[in-house]
């Protein structure tokens, strides 16, 4: 892993520290560790680069957007493998440039999480999955996979979609479910969250992690409410470290349960929705868990 090398973009000499610390943890070699306004020529200047490590603690604006286009189109060609690092600030506008393709975007990351995404990178994979770093960490992402996995296939059966096994494309020839109106009610789902918040005053929050099953709550609840839900806004109502949110939302955007949509207010950002077999199937499940009362 250490001959392939390694540019470090940071707005903070902070930043730059934090990465060159996971960098030296995860045997990379540094060629340069360069401002955002100089990045570009400095991948110009270094054909050979293999890895981009990003560390954003400031909007800049058009000029970013540019910079995060150039790193995203490079490693969609395979040229580069790269990983940005935002305060919660950014989250909304560097995952509407980078959100969607390999880049490996990270959100307020521990050590291990750094080390972790970086020494992926070093390898050639395209996105961080699990890493070999703390072992939470690996136990979390692998919870996290087998939930969307297990809540995909849960959704699916409740459609009768059998396309949603996990990672399937929606099947238009499934007929839209019917929900009961009974159980299209906001506030009762603004209530299950809240319940489920609750356990965390008595026991430890980590024990019952299911960001997955949170989000699309949430974004059920905002349906209902004509609500639009943003990317940074759909990470806080996941309850988890946003960097495992992130992970979470592009899994179940892989699964087919979630889409991303423009912003028209906004170019710089992207919306969260429920494709239209995760309504149905979230209607029905409502609809199933009011009959049990």
């Amino acid at each position: 892993m250490g001959e392939t090398p390694l540019l470090i973009v940071a707005d903070t000499p902070g930043g730059a520290a934090c990465a060159a610390t996971a960098a030296e943890a995860a045997g990379a070699r540094v060629v340069a560790i360069v401002a955002p306004g100089e990045a570009e020529a400095a991948l110009a200047a270094r054909p050979g680069i293999g890895v981009v490590w990003v560390d954003l603690d400031g909007d800049g604006g058009a000029a970013l957007d540019r910079l995060l286009d150039r790193i995203d189109a490079g490693a969609r060609s395979g040229g580069l493998s790269a990983i940005v690092s935002v305060v919660p600030a950014l989250l909304d506008p560097v995952f509407a440039r980078v959100g969607a393709g390999p880049v490996d975007l990270l959100c307020n990351p521990s050590p291990a999480e750094r080390a972790a995404a970086l020494g992926i990178a070093l390898i050639g994979r395209r996105r961080s999955r699990v890493a070999d770093g703390d072992a939470r960490d690996v136990a979390r992402l692998k919870a996290l996979s087998a939930e969307v996995a297990r809540i995909a296939g849960a959704l699916a059966e409740m459609s009768g979609d059998p396309a949603i096994d996990g990672w399937g494309a929606p099947n238009p020839a499934v007929p839209e479910f019917a929900a009961d109106a009974r159980a299209l009610d906001a506030t009762a789902i603004r209530g299950m969250i809240r319940e489920r918040r609750l356990r965390g005053r008595f026991f430890d929050a980590a024990m019952f992690g299911e960001p997955a099953w949170d989000m699309l709550l949430d974004l059920m609840a905002a349906q209902i409410e004509g609500k639009r839900v943003s990317v940074s806004s759909l990470c806080i109502a996941a309850a988890v470290p946003a960097t495992t949110a992130l992970r979470a939302i592009g899994m179940l955007t892989e699964a087919g349960l979630f889409e991303r949509r423009p912003d028209p207010d906004d170019a710089r950002r992207v919306l969260i929705t429920l494709t239209s077999r995760a309504q149905a199937a979230m209607s029905a499940y409502l609809a199933a868990r009011a009959d049990l009362k």
